[in-house]
């Protein structure tokens, strides 16, 4: 069987464009796995050297006798710390479904929630374990999320790390309905309403609990986050107080929102 020129040309032209399309199809599949390998890279990198560095707080031991007299004359504090976009963020995704798109950002940890058949995805705010190792030796720490018990068990045991510091929770069910929302009351986690304060990054929450509440703002997955580092020594110096209401209820906005509510605890029949 012989060929001539023309028809080698022509077999030779067909071989180089399917060899062209294989390569096409080849860089198709390939180079998105491999340019989201090195975002990942990046992102990892910037995780560990910049978002999670190193942080040294004064710690108690350095006090001045005046100041350690000091805390010895005021109630020891409780802090009511919210979960979601203020210690962590999370990304829930249907098993076997790609329609939710993980960030770029490696996670921390994951979980399967049975009942949804869906794995949940968990990202620290950067320096949470520094902040909680901190907090929780200057107040009794209570968690108030509105989220369910099953979501938010396994995240607060992670966060925990063992240590017993996160034991105290309060879940959805322990908010108070009001006008469809689902609010926060502090004196439901200590009824001294001059030691015990709440830590949110909802501006609704916060004003539920005027007096008592601080604003932080909401964490984004990747963002170089110093909220949580930043507000320590507000934090440190809020302990000295006789009354947290003395420096907390500066901000009268809500103010109408909150009365409502206390009038709504007030005639709740709690168990």
């Amino acid at each position: 069987m012989y060929f001539n020129l023309e028809e080698m040309d022509k077999i030779k032209i067909c071989l180089v464009v399917a060899a062209s399309v294989v390569v096409l199809y080849l860089a198709y599949l390939v180079i998105p796995r491999f340019l989201r390998c090195i975002c990942l890279g990046i992102a990892r990198f910037n995780k560990i050297y910049y978002g999670y560095s190193a942080i040294t707080y004064l710690d108690d031991e350095r006090l001045s006798l005046v100041s350690k007299r000091r805390l010895e004359m005021v109630d020891k504090k409780t802090m009511v710390l919210d979960m979601d976009e203020t210690l962590i963020t999370s990304v829930i995704q249907k098993r076997n479904s790609q329609l939710i798109k993980l960030p770029d950002t490696p996670y921390d940890y994951k979980f399967l929630m049975p009942a949804f058949d869906s794995m949940v995805y968990i990202y620290k705010r950067p320096h949470v374990d520094y902040f909680l190792d901190c907090v929780s030796k200057w107040y009794d720490l209570v968690i108030y999320t509105a989220s369910t018990d099953d979501y938010a068990d396994p995240i607060l045991d992670f966060l925990d790390r063992g240590k017993g510091i996160l034991k105290k929770r309060m879940f959805r069910k322990d908010c108070i309905d009001f006008l469809g929302m689902r609010a926060k009351d502090v004196s439901l986690a200590s009824p001294d309403l001059a030691n015990v304060f709440l830590l949110d990054n909802s501006n609704v929450e916060c004003s539920f609990n005027l007096g008592n509440a601080i604003h932080i703002s909401s964490y984004e997955i990747g963002k170089r986050d110093q909220a949580l580092i930043n507000i320590l020594p507000f934090l440190d110096s809020l302990r000295f107080t006789r009354d947290v209401r003395s420096v907390l209820r500066r901000c009268t906005r809500f103010d109408c929102m909150t009365t409502n509510l206390c009038k709504m605890v007030k005639g709740a029949k709690l168990p």
